[in-house]
């Protein structure tokens, strides 16, 4: 589910920079990805919550539901935003779905980097997805304080 979450988004991206100038012909295409998207993103909810029952790590069924929670906010928001007057709702939550998408292989990559140099299984997993949590938390800051000042205003 998660390379092809990436995947869909980065590709759902593109769609959005073409729906500039082609608006009626791109909409459908950009709701039909939609759709699968927001498929994709609960299907990965549910097996990382699912995970939780079965993996040894200390907390780490705490932490399963820390994992899916955005995911299902996301989809839900994403979907009721999902129309031209709350166009900018709807972009501001698609770009945290698409830091989630960056952040989820960022963190397990950072968390193996971790554990190859030392650090037990548990903490490099965890302090993986602590760092790459905090550098796409700031990223996000960045966005909703852009987001807030640009109030009222299009776009």
């Amino acid at each position: 589910s998660g390379v092809g979450l990436f995947v869909l988004t980065i590709i759902q991206k593109e769609i959005v920079a073409r729906m500039s100038t082609s608006y009626s012909y791109y909409r459908d295409i950009h709701g039909a990805i939609g759709f699968f998207i927001l498929m994709l993103s609960l299907s990965m909810s549910v097996a990382g919550f699912s995970l939780g029952y079965y993996v040894p790590l200390p907390s780490f069924r705490i932490f399963s539901v820390f994992f899916a929670a955005p995911w299902v906010i996301w989809a839900i928001a994403v979907f009721w935003s999902a129309s031209m007057a709350r166009i900018r709702l709807h972009r501001l939550v698609g770009n945290m779905m698409l830091k989630g998408c960056i952040a989820v292989p960022l963190s397990r990559v950072t968390g193996a980097i971790l554990q190859r140099n030392g650090w037990s299984e548990a903490a490099g997993y965890y302090l993986g997805i602590a760092i790459a949590s905090a550098v796409v938390g700031i990223w996000q800051l960045a966005d909703l304080a852009a987001f807030f000042s640009r109030k009222g205003k299009s776009a």
